[in-house]
């Protein structure tokens, strides 16, 4: 049988090392509870540094923030046009809602 203690107090741990435990527990073939164990550490640890990494934040390089919400504008409803010739496809139902992305 095998005791695996636990440190207590504060550890410091670099970003090299970190990014080690997170490509352990996270990576190819990887798992959370071996990552765990391994380096002594908790889950909730691997989590937050994992959050981090994917802002940014562990690297001190963080990413911007996307935008919650985004600006909407309904436009009128499109005036009817009568075409004078059979058309060959059915036209398209009615109702239909257009996205435009302005990046500006």
């Amino acid at each position: 049988m095998q005791v695996v203690g636990r440190v207590s107090g504060r550890r410091a741990w670099a970003v090299e090392q970190k990014l080690v435990m997170l490509r352990d527990a996270f990576g190819p073939g990887g798992s959370v509870r071996a990552s765990m164990e391994r380096h002594e550490i908790t889950s909730g640890l691997l989590y937050t540094w994992r959050r981090q990494a994917m802002s940014g934040e562990l690297a001190g390089t963080p990413r911007p923030a996307l935008p919650s919400f985004a600006e909407v504008q309904v436009a009128g409803p499109s005036p009817v046009v009568v075409p004078m010739t059979v058309p060959s496809a059915p036209p398209e139902p009615p109702g239909r809602i257009g996205i435009e992305w302005d990046r500006a």
